[in-house]
Parts: C-alpha cells; sequence; structure tokens
C-alpha cells in the first residue's frame, strides 16, 4: 500500500472520530513528536518530572484517585481516545513511553490526578511463545502506562506481568499546597 492510499485510509479514520477527540489530536500529535524527540536525545532525568513525582513502586498499580467528578472522566476519556487515535495516525511508532508522557502532560494541565507507572518483564509479551533472543539469552521487555479516574489511560495489555520498578504520581490536591 502506497503512501497515499494508507494517507487517505488514516484521513477517513480520523473523520469517524468524535468532534472533542478530533479537537485534542492536533496537540496530542505535536506532543508525540516532542517526546518521542526527548526520548531519543535527553537523558531520562529531564523529562521524567513530567510524568510526576517519584514514588516508590510499592502497593497495587490500579490504586488512583477515581474521578466521581463528570467533566473530569469525560476529559480522562477525551485524552484516552486523542491518544489512541494520535498514535495511529502519526507515521512513526507511538509507543508506551512517548504515548505516557503525553497523558501525564495533559492530564496535570486538565488538573486530574494520576499515576505513571514503569515496568519489566522477561519473556514474551505477545503471545509468540518464544521468549528468548537470537543470542539464546531471555528477552527482557520494558512497558509504561498511565492510570488516571480509576482506569488505564494509555498502556493497557497484560499489565500483571509486569514488575514495577518506578511510579510517578500528580496528585492536583498536593501540589497546590
Amino acid at each position: 500500500m502506497g503512501w497515499a492510499a494508507t494517507f487517505r485510509r488514516k484521513w477517513r479514520a480520523f473523520g469517524s472520530y468524535p468532534v472533542r477527540t478530533q479537537a485534542l489530536v492536533p496537540v496530542v500529535i505535536l506532543l508525540l513528536a516532542l517526546a518521542r524527540l526527548a526520548i531519543l536525545t535527553l537523558p531520562f532525568r529531564f523529562y521524567a518530572p513530567v510524568l510526576g513525582r517519584r514514588e516508590a513502586a510499592s502497593g497495587d498499580w490500579r490504586m488512583t484517585q477515581s474521578s466521581d467528578d463528570r467533566r473530569s472522566a469525560a476529559r480522562i476519556e477525551a485524552i484516552r481516545s486523542a491518544i489512541r487515535a494520535s498514535a495511529r495516525l502519526v507515521p512513526w511508532n507511538a509507543v508506551c513511553l512517548p504515548q505516557a508522557l503525553v497523558a501525564a502532560a495533559l492530564l496535570r494541565v486538565s488538573g486530574i490526578g494520576h499515576s505513571v507507572h514503569l515496568g519489566v518483564a522477561r519473556g514474551p509479551i505477545d503471545g509468540s511463545g518464544n521468549d528468548h533472543s537470537e543470542e539464546g539469552q531471555s528477552k527482557l521487555n520494558a512497558h509504561a502506562w498511565c492510570v488516571a479516574g480509576g482506569g488505564v489511560v494509555t498502556g493497557p495489555g497484560a499489565l500483571d506481568r509486569f514488575a514495577r520498578v518506578a511510579q510517578f504520581v500528580h496528585d492536583p490536591s498536593r501540589s497546590a499546597r
């Protein structure tokens, strides 16, 4: 499939998204590009503050502030949908860490508490059964996911397979003090 056909297909898909998602997509695409650039060129310590305040990765990752506010829940869903849509539209591979960075930035600007988790797992994550590299070493897989409003915003999947190695939290009520 040529680039023109791919562009037409993606443009039609964009037209099928809700207006609220469509409004966020250009911003998310720009933020995904900036996140990718930061990840490729800067040490982690320079962009880690965007994720939130680092805390010990303890407890259940599902435990996060739930959002009783309908506007917050709608905003979380709009952010989730826009990131998912934008990741499909960009010509580069917008994987979990750039998506988590963008989600954390948008949730922070929206005043919504969230947590970002970084984890690692050994073996296949894709169900391929191939858990060793060509050199015979066990594969190590890394993943990042963002949680807000009692649900996963970015990076859904078999999250229980990952041992959390870092957790970043943004609590707007603690930040305002």
